[in-house]
């Protein structure tokens, strides 16, 4: 008889300035006996994983190259932009999508 556990993963993520901070991190991180992924370069940002005492996934991801890489910074957010290595599922991924309704925002700050 076998017994299956099946159990959520949660992930959190660390941004970290650049790419020799994130490869000091994960140095220290390997110093400590700790199972490090290699940099995975995500196009908008590269990330290593590592996992917290718990198991949870750590992600330690560079601030850039950023999202503005692919489209316009004005026009970022009004259509779908994916990773060349997402683009086979485009097709399957946008059957799932569901419109948004975002409310317009107000900078508290603005209101004193």
């Amino acid at each position: 008889m076998f017994v299956i556990h099946i159990q959520k993963v949660s992930t959190s993520a660390v941004v970290v300035p650049d790419e020799a901070t994130q490869l000091a991190g994960r140095e220290r991180l390997i110093g400590a006996g700790l199972r490090v992924s290699p940099v995975m370069d995500r196009c908008y940002f590269k990330s290593i994983y590592t996992n917290d005492p718990d198991g949870h996934i750590v992600e330690l991801a560079t601030l850039g190259p950023g999202f503005a890489t692919d489209e316009a910074e004005p026009a970022l957010g009004q259509a779908l932009q994916l990773p060349p290595w997402l683009e086979p599922q485009r097709a399957q991924i946008t059957e799932g999508l569901r419109p948004l309704t975002v409310p317009e925002w107000h900078n508290p700050k603005d209101e004193k």
